[in-house]
């Protein structure tokens, strides 16, 4: 249980690859008074992406280091605040590429890969892509 809350914080921390919560927090609170939005949107992906390592079955030492779901991070704040137009429907939007970002990032893991941030550029652009054909999803 302690391995979920501090991947909440060290999910955001390796954004810029630094693994401490401590980190974490100042910089979630350094996006909550950017933006409420894009704070918001941060603890949305690293929630989601932390529960989808779980379910996948990832080390408790890989989820609370935050390297199963600092991608997460960057696609939701991406899809929910940034390249679409920010609404109910860019928020829902952007939950199942959430969990595709997490699932990408760990069977590259799986794999041996370098993952970077290749999990996030990967899966924003499908999701982006998709987005141009979905009716109110665009910026205006």
């Amino acid at each position: 249980m302690q391995a979920f809350f501090l991947s909440l914080l060290t999910n955001v921390s390796q954004v810029v690859l630094v693994d401490s919560p401590i980190a974490g927090a100042l910089i979630l609170l350094g996006l909550f008074i950017a933006s409420w939005q894009v704070g918001l949107a941060a603890v949305h992906g690293s929630v989601m992406g932390t529960l989808t390592a779980i379910v996948m079955g990832e080390s408790w030492n890989e989820i609370a280091n935050g390297l199963a779901n600092y991608s997460g991070v960057l696609t939701a704040i991406a899809l929910a605040v940034t390249f679409l137009k920010s609404s109910t429907a860019s928020w829902l939007y952007a939950l199942p590429w959430i969990v595709i970002t997490a699932i990408v990032t760990l069977l590259m893991h799986r794999l041996g890969l370098e993952t970077y941030t290749w999990p996030y550029i990967l899966t924003t652009w499908v999701a982006l892509i998709v987005a141009y054909y979905v009716q109110g999803l665009k910026r205006t």
